[in-house]
């Protein structure tokens, strides 16, 4: 074993390997190691899994790419996605104050199944559900969802959901655990079934057929994917175009960062001979010569041997090539350096709007995406269960009538942080006064929804009257920016 192996402890490998290795890397062709040579759709199976391990292994190990993901999975799920039904009166042929009791219901009812039988263990509310299969799309490229059943004396509903990867798809069928109808389209799903092997899961070959939807038209598989391509059925990492960026910039720091330590480490070595003339050298525990290199390290040479110092090149513009990097790795993923990086440094005001206003069109399709795939369909089998359990005022017949009215809803997801306060709200009175948008819209973007807002204050206003308090607000003076007048 080196010298610097020892320094840094690594195990020592076989000179020809390494020569191999680096031959092979530095020999492909245009440098294009981990180049996807299939399309989606004509990738084989073994492709699909090996870039999922792939992504899975730079989505634990590098800090880049645990801030991408974190980034990504605060701003477009943060505590998850709330649900607000919009049923119309006009709709439902109902008075007003009647569809509001409605759309209460209908709320209550839905939140009260996730935050307690949403999942079928108990262990994680919907929120924390949306979480973890938004965060398994990105790492894996799809993920997947089965609405299930599960009746127990603790649980209110029976509904639940049992969430999957792409790895449960029963792979070794010619379509990736697809099954297809004539037109193309997914008819069915195939899933791995397994038995335990000394407290291991072993798939079996027998696979479990799903339809995507049941007899009722409600779907039985929700598959949760990026499409990006026409008749794509299967979806791919986030990673995967910048998987290559990421090995190379996690080598390149790794040896910038040996090379500082090797510089860093001061070490004597010194040559002493006894009266008899024989060097007393450094020895290990198994009493063969040893040198190490660390800081403050005195060795002792044995005769005839003499050291060479080493100076190891550091890189001039590490930070500019590293910033590179860096900007490339968050482009591919349609997100602007600074939102990845939390580097803000070289910042103005009008640079960090448009990097914020650039990732929240990024993030904003993302949140269509889950609420559309995901949190919608599962909504509608919830409320289903509702109106069977007389939890809604509606009959089954009515419901049947007016079923997708009824399940009409938007999803709401954290709210925005703002730059500059004062503009915003002003900006936002404007449009308001002007018909540009409505309050429910303004409120729904600071993450609130309209009702709750309209009844805590209503609630306020009467305690405040009744104590006979009253304060600045209530003059509805209107706000103004800071250097500007009210005479215009």
């Amino acid at each position: 074993m080196g010298l610097l192996d020892r320094f840094f402890g690594k195990k020592e490998v076989p000179a020809t390997d390494k020569y191999m290795s680096a031959v092979k890397r530095m020999t492909a062709p245009k440098a294009q190691q981990n180049w996807i040579k299939h399309a989606v759709n004509e990738m084989p199976s073994y492709q699909l899994a090996s870039l999922r391990r792939n992504s899975r292994e730079i989505a634990m190990k590098d800090p880049v790419a645990s801030a991408l993901f974190k980034t990504m999975e605060s701003n477009v799920v943060g505590t998850g996605l709330k649900f607000q039904s919009t049923i119309s009166a006009t709709d439902l042929g109902v008075s007003e104050t009647k569809a509001a009791k409605i759309r209460d219901a209908v709320e209550n009812a839905f939140n009260n199944w996730a935050d307690n039988d949403c999942d079928r263990s108990g262990l994680i509310t919907f929120g924390e559900m949306q979480k973890i299969i938004f965060k398994t799309m990105l790492i894996d490229g799809e993920s997947l969802a089965i609405p299930s059943w599960h009746d127990a004396a603790h649980r209110e509903y029976g509904r639940c959901i049992q969430l999957l990867t792409a790895d449960d798809l029963y792979t070794s069928h010619a379509n990736q655990g697809l099954e297809l109808d004539e037109y193309g389209a997914i008819k069915a799903y195939l899933f791995n079934t397994y038995d335990s092997h000394n407290g291991f899961k072993v798939a079996t070959q027998n696979p479990k057929r799903i339809n995507i939807r049941d007899p009722k038209g409600r779907l039985s598989v929700l598959h949760l994917m990026e499409v990006d391509m026409p008749g794509q059925m299967r979806g791919l990492p986030l990673l995967a175009p910048t998987m290559k960026l990421f090995t190379d910039f996690s080598d390149y720091l790794e040896a910038e960062i040996a090379s500082a330590r090797v510089s860093a480490a001061l070490s004597v070595f010194v040559t002493k001979q006894d009266a008899m003339g024989i060097q007393e050298a450094s020895m290990d525990e198994e009493g063969h010569a040893s040198h190490e290199l660390y800081p403050g390290a005195i060795n002792y040479l044995s005769p005839g041997e003499s050291i060479s110092t080493i100076t190891p090149k550091r890189t001039e513009n590490f930070g500019s090539f590293a910033t590179y990097m860096l900007r490339t790795i968050a482009s591919s993923c349609g997100l602007p350096y600074e939102t990845v990086t939390k580097d803000f440094s070289a910042c103005n005001y009008s640079s960090g709007r448009l990097a914020s206003l650039e990732s929240r069109r990024v993030f904003n399709q993302y949140r269509k995406l889950l609420a559309t795939k995901f949190c919608q369909p599962i909504a509608e089998h919830v409320i289903e269960e509702a109106v069977l359990r007389e939890y809604i005022p509606v009959t089954p017949r009515q419901f049947e009538l007016h079923k997708r009215s009824l399940m009409k809803g938007r999803w709401q997801g954290p709210a925005w942080g703002s730059i500059d306060p004062l503009k915003d709200a002003n900006a936002a009175v404007i449009r308001i006064n002007n018909g540009l948008t409505t309050r429910s819209d303004e409120l729904a973007s600071a993450g609130k929804d309209f009702s709750d807002v309209m009844n805590q204050i209503k609630r306020e206003k009467d305690i405040q009257d009744g104590l006979g308090l009253g304060f600045s607000a209530d003059n509805k003076e209107e706000l103004i920016d800071e250097g500007t007048t009210n005479k215009e």
